[in-house]
């Protein structure tokens, strides 16, 4: 894969509630999965 589809090239996490579902993460559809759980919990906050 290309260098600028990474993550971190793509996305500032700085500036989103929801960096902790990328981390560990080297492309960010990855983080596709775990994106319902993210709401479900962000919903009980």
């Amino acid at each position: 894969m290309s260098e600028h589809l990474r993550t971190e090239n793509l996305l500032d996490m700085s500036q989103t509630i929801a960096s902790g579902i990328f981390e560990g993460l080297t492309y960010p559809w990855e983080a596709l999965p775990k994106i319902k759980d993210f709401i479900i919990k962000l919903g009980y906050l």
